[in-house]
């Protein structure tokens, strides 16, 4: 919430504020996506820091058009529920690359 705050004033600086707040707190979003399966998973912090650097334009683009679509007024609740869901479907995706 903090974050949201802080980056805010981005968006008054014409043309590219807006694209720069959403990529920033997107990719925030993106990675903490995926907190909780690195917590299942028992990995240490250094270990999650490596997956997490090693798929960061995956987080990049998967929180940024989770947060562009969570910012339509009416539909945003709907998008909530489906960043849920896109989130496992992408930990299904990465399961089975690994294996």
């Amino acid at each position: 919430m903090v974050e949201l705050v802080v980056f805010l004033p981005l968006n008054l600086i014409p043309i590219v504020g807006t694209p720069m707040f959403i990529i920033i707190t997107g990719t925030r979003l993106g990675k903490l996506s995926h907190h909780r399966w690195y917590k299942l998973r028992g990995l240490t912090k250094e270990e999650t820091k490596q997956e997490i650097k090693a798929r960061t334009w995956e987080y990049v683009w998967f929180g940024s058009v989770a947060m562009i679509l969570e910012l339509i007024p009416v539909l945003s609740f709907f998008f909530l529920l489906t960043t849920s869901a896109g989130s496992a479907l992408f930990v299904v995706r990465l399961e089975e690359e690994e294996a």
